[in-house]
């Protein structure tokens, strides 16, 4: 799973939230960023396929 946060500076508060939110609920999650694009922010969460997930299971 990969989740793409992408914000301007004026929302770095609302986008810390979700990120911690995010975190909480998928711990082994990897978080990166990038500043590719100035002033635009770019936040990639990725979630590794084979990895337990929030409230489900691993199937067979």
């Amino acid at each position: 799973m990969k989740i793409t946060i992408s914000y301007l500076p004026e929302y770095a508060k609302a986008a810390a939230a979700v990120i911690q939110l995010v975190r909480k609920l998928l711990p082994s999650a990897v978080v990166r960023s990038s500043v590719s694009r100035p002033p635009r922010k770019i936040v990639y969460i990725t979630l590794k396929s084979g990895e337990k997930r929030c409230g489900t299971t691993k199937k067979p």
